[in-house]
């Protein structure tokens, strides 16, 4: 549960610390007091929309921090991990939440940075807020199948996993007899032009890395030519038959140091120099022969050039950016050809498949519906002695079941379509809830709904912000009756103007609005023993006479005592 909240830079918010205690915890103030402006900060502990404007003017940030007590009955430490969250080993949660004028959310839980997915997912888990719109929620009847759900408890749960595995089966199926195509000149149309594509994408035959070698030969094939001739010219000088070539002159040199080197040892280094250098040239000549037959293999021209990267370029426009994208198209296309030439075994083969998930799946929806019927008139009983004691003995509340249509019919939830029915008054005939039941009404059934779902859920915390709104006299007192006996397995933060709420309370605290230091500010008191039954007083009266304090005391008492 809610063991601290502190906020700070929060709207009219300045700095602000409430440590809600076990059982009832009532808040009451002056309309406007800013009352709606905690349960604001507190639904920023749990993922809610909160938006720059929170931002308390002249403040860079608004920051809300909450700690959570008892964790591991709502969420595991392997959740937490999964997320990246270290376990506290005093089985807390820290949730801190910032917002920035800027627009910035920055959400940390046990002091690790996550994103804002992570507290959503999660924090619903630690609170359950029901404002005076909550109360609308009943009106939605795509609410009321998930609310019928919860009721039915472990046993709904494990019966819409079982379904879920099956459908998720089903699916596949359908997405695979999609992919085939149910019409089968639809399939040879497809099949026909696959077997196009990948005899031109074959025939081309790119291969990874070709179009970079292309313009490698694009930029050096303009100097090829040039470069035959000068390699030719090369040759013809070391092969030259004139005796006055410089080769053929260098030759007869070698020849006269040679025969000096005979005629005295002093010469021979020179001779063995011109040695080196005479092998040297015949290396020279060798390579240029090797370059020569190079250039001569280079039998491709600029205009082939040209003409395979427009091809690349208008395959790429088809197949993909690159030619390794292309290549892997070609992969997919025969994939697919093969695919489509076993499609009529294949479909014949889905058919049946799809005919016997079918029947799996509905069997699974009848265990579900089952289910459901009989959570239904549980719901419905339990509801209405509910509402009997809220004040509405002649109430009566029914659940409608009814399947869905053929078009849509198996469901996330199975086949089934749920609606509230009510009628205020018994022997009037039951209509649709979200077209009968007034605000007063609507605040009494979802307190019953609340109260009756709250003993199956783990959330530990329940937020109440005036849903009592529209109960007055009598069934004020069943109402209040109602809070106390939520709060005996949940802890209950409840916003009211009912006096009768505030005086069941097992903690008080006050919100008001101050000018303090130029500023408007909202703060929040705890109310001792005397302040809870002037706070009562004024709820009752509007001011703290002694004729309202001795009422305050009774209605305190009486609270005390039931």
């Amino acid at each position: 549960m809610l063991i601290r909240l502190s906020i700070s830079g929060f709207a009219l918010i300045d700095s602000l610390d409430f440590e809600p205690g076990v059982g009832l915890n009532v808040i009451t103030g002056e309309t406007g007091a800013g009352k709606s402006l905690l349960i604001d900060a507190i639904g920023a502990l749990i993922g809610n929309r909160i938006g720059k404007e929170s931002v308390r003017t002249g403040s860079e940030k608004a920051t809300v921090e909450g700690v959570f007590d008892h964790i591991t009955d709502v969420i595991m430490p392997v959740e937490l991990e999964e997320f990246g969250i270290p376990p506290d080993e005093e089985d807390l949660l820290f949730v801190s939440r910032e917002i920035h004028i800027a627009g910035r959310n920055i959400v940390r839980i046990n002091g690790t940075l996550v994103p804002l997915f992570v507290l959503k997912a999660i924090g619903p888990r630690l609170l359950d807020i029901h404002g005076q719109h909550e109360q609308q929620s009943i009106f939605q009847v795509s609410k009321h199948i998930e609310l019928l759900d919860r009721f039915a408890g472990e046993k709904m749960r494990l019966a819409i996993e079982d379904y879920t595995i099956v459908l998720s089966e089903y699916k596949g199926c359908l997405d695979e007899v999609s992919r085939l195509g149910t019409d089968p000149q639809a399939r040879a149309r497809r099949a026909e032009l696959l077997r196009y594509q990948i005899d031109e994408l074959e025939a081309a035959g790119f291969r990874p890395g070709e179009e970079e070698v292309l313009f490698e030969r694009k930029r050096t094939i303009a100097g090829i030519e040039k470069a035959r001739s000068d390699v030719a010219e090369l040759e013809r000088i070391f092969a030259s038959d004139d005796a006055m070539s410089p080769v053929n002159r260098l030759h007869e040199a070698d020849e006269r140091i040679r025969q000096l080197s005979s005629i005295r040892d002093a010469y021979r280094p020179v001779a063995d120099r011109m040695k080196s250098l005479m092998m040297e040239l015949e290396a020279v000549s060798e390579d240029l022969s090797s370059i020569n037959r190079d250039l001569e293999d280079c039998d491709y021209s600029l205009r082939d050039i040209e003409e395979r990267l427009d091809l690349l370029f208008r395959f790429k426009s088809k197949y993909g950016h690159t030619a390794e994208e292309i290549d892997l198209y070609l992969v997919r296309a025969r994939r697919e050809l093969e695919e489509l030439s076993m499609s009529e075994d294949r479909m014949k083969e889905l058919h049946v498949i799809r005919v016997a998930l079918e029947k799996k799946l509905l069997a699974k929806a009848m265990i579900i519906r089952g289910i459901r019927e009989e959570a239904a008139r549980n719901l419905s009983d339990e509801i209405v002695r509910e509402l009997a004691e809220l004040g509405m003995p002649g109430a009566v509340f029914g659940v409608s079941m009814s399947e869905r249509p053929k078009s849509r019919f198996f469901s996330r939830n199975g086949c089934d379509e749920i609606a509230f029915m009510f009628t205020a008054n018994r022997g009037e005939p039951e209509k649709p809830l979200e077209k009968i039941a007034s605000g007063g009404e609507a605040s009494r059934i979802m307190l019953a709904i609340k109260t009756i779902l709250a003993q199956a859920d783990d959330t530990q915390s329940l937020i109440f912000d005036e849903i009592d709104s529209g109960v007055s006299g009598k069934t004020s007192s069943a109402v209040a009756a109602r809070m106390k006996k939520l709060a005996r397995y949940k802890q209950v933060l409840c916003v009211t103007h009912l006096a009768q709420i505030a005086a069941a309370a097992d903690s008080n605290y006050f919100i008001s609005k101050e000018y303090r230091e130029e500023r408007t500010q909202t703060i929040l008191i705890s109310l001792d023993v005397e302040g809870k039954r002037r706070e009562v007083a004024r709820l009752l009266s509007g001011e703290a006479d002694t004729q309202s304090l001795n009422l305050s005391e009774h209605l305190i008492s009486r609270q005390e005592n039931s």
